[in-house]
């Protein structure tokens, strides 16, 4: 039963993490296709200046 639990466990935190690394990589794959749409971070309201 403990050899179970502790399996849980790092099943659990295997999902964690790659969760973590999933939601990285969408954030850099959105600021990055803002920067190559030509929309900086000042950018807000589209009139490009």
């Amino acid at each position: 039963m403990d050899t179970l639990l502790s399996i849980i466990i790092a099943l659990s935190f295997a999902g964690a993490a790659t969760l973590a690394v999933w939601l990285l990589v969408e954030a850099a794959d959105a600021v990055l296709r803002r920067k190559r749409d030509g929309k900086g971070e000042d950018d807000f309201d589209g009139f490009g200046y």
